[in-house]
């Protein structure tokens, strides 16, 4: 086993607590992470003591209510800990026991005691060795408490590339997510559309749980494949229409930024990109749009787009103009010429950037100007 080594953060926290004749304890993904020689990305914990105990026992620490209604705090020290009371009642035996009773699955439901070591009631360590993804006594139970817990199961399926236990599976098939709010099942979405083993999870995936996202059922696995998760959620989303994307990405909480980069992308899924208007492309968005494009070209047809990429860089290089902030003239030069400021500039403007990227026109000032002139005044004689 490897040695549970937790944050200074953590072991402050765990030692005021204990020492106060609470008990605290490790629980969760960081035992998980840990017994399978993975960094953890959060130390959580679990507590006897009361959030108004736990203020108490850390006065002077900063303190976050961010789940007070489910008795979790959380920590700032070297990184932020949450900490949750346990859900057991106060006057029951055994708390930590029924408090890991509670949840998810065997391989979450472990903790660990700077004292008195681990505790692995429903053998956790047993399913890791196995690589199983098994619930915590009855799968149906577990699920009807909080039926994101399907969603939960497909993801660590995604991101462990364990296997789901037959019992627990069997129980997927009867789970209704709808209760379920969109940015919950957005948060496990975007996490295991990120897993290295997310095409194997989603072609395993019950269709109980395909129905809370029926994009799901639209999706080519091998898409999946990009690190960039603009590029993933828009290999998840290209079948559908900007218009469905941005309702299913509004549903599911995604942000304004996010949304928008997807959609733009998933827009352009099905063109092609042609070396010879790496310019054009230039003129119709960001460059890390663009790289991202031809990563989602790749990843859903298996064509390579090197001849594009290398346009594209030549076209960076260049100092072509493929942008009005790369043309040579601006609204004030159009100004001084004698127009008059409006959205009139912005249309003459676009002109002449179109008339440089197709080679009509070279992007130098003269040139610009006395091509501009007609076009800003042609019905003023």
């Amino acid at each position: 086993m490897f040695p549970i080594m937790p944050p200074e953060g953590a072991q402050i926290i765990l030692n005021r607590l204990n020492s106060a004749g609470h008990e605290a304890v490790l629980v969760g993904g960081c035992i998980r992470d840990t017994l399978m020689g993975l960094p953890p990305h959060d130390w959580d914990m679990a507590s006897s003591a009361s959030p108004e105990a736990v203020k108490m026992i850390l006065e002077g620490f900063r303190i976050l209510e961010t789940g007070i209604k489910h008795g979790t705090l959380t920590i700032l020290l070297d990184r932020p800990y949450e900490i949750t009371t346990y859900r057991a009642p106060e006057n029951s035996a055994c708390r930590l026991f029924k408090d890991l009773a509670c949840r998810d699955f065997t391989i979450n439901a472990m903790a660990y005691h700077p004292n008195s070591g681990l505790t692995d009631p429903f053998g956790g360590q047993k399913d890791i060795q196995a690589r199983i993804i098994r619930c915590v006594g009855s799968p149906k139970d577990r699920f009807a408490e909080d039926p994101l817990r399907a969603l939960r199961a497909v993801r660590f399926q995604s991101t462990l590339g364990f296997s789901i236990a037959p019992e627990t599976r069997s129980a997927l098939d009867t789970v209704c997510l709808d209760p379920v709010a969109g940015e919950r099942i957005g948060s496990e979405l975007r996490a295991l559309l990120a897993g290295k083993y997310a095409a194997r999870a989603l072609t395993e995936t019950p269709e109980p749980v395909l129905a809370a996202v029926p994009e799901l059922s639209t999706l080519t696995p091998d898409a999946l494949s990009s690190e960039d998760e603009v590029v993933r959620l828009a290999a998840f989303f290209h079948m559908l229409s900007p218009q469905s994307i941005e309702k299913a990405m509004r549903r599911l909480a995604f942000s304004r930024e996010l949304t928008d980069c997807t959609v733009q992308l998933a827009s352009h899924a099905d063109e092609p990109l042609v070396p010879a208007d790496a310019l054009r492309w230039l003129s119709k968005m960001p460059v890390r749009q663009i790289r991202r494009l031809a990563a989602l070209r790749f990843a859903l047809t298996g064509q390579r787009q090197d001849a594009f990429l290398k346009a594209l860089e030549s076209a960076l290089d260049s100092g072509h103009a493929y942008s009005l902030k790369t043309l040579a003239v601006s609204g004030s030069d159009l100004i001084a010429l004698g127009a008059e400021p409006g959205p009139k500039l912005g249309l003459v403007l676009t002109r002449l950037l179109d008339a440089v990227i197709s080679g009509n026109l070279p992007n130098e000032p003269d040139a610009l100007l006395k091509a501009a002139q007609p076009l800003l005044f042609e019905h003023a004689r």
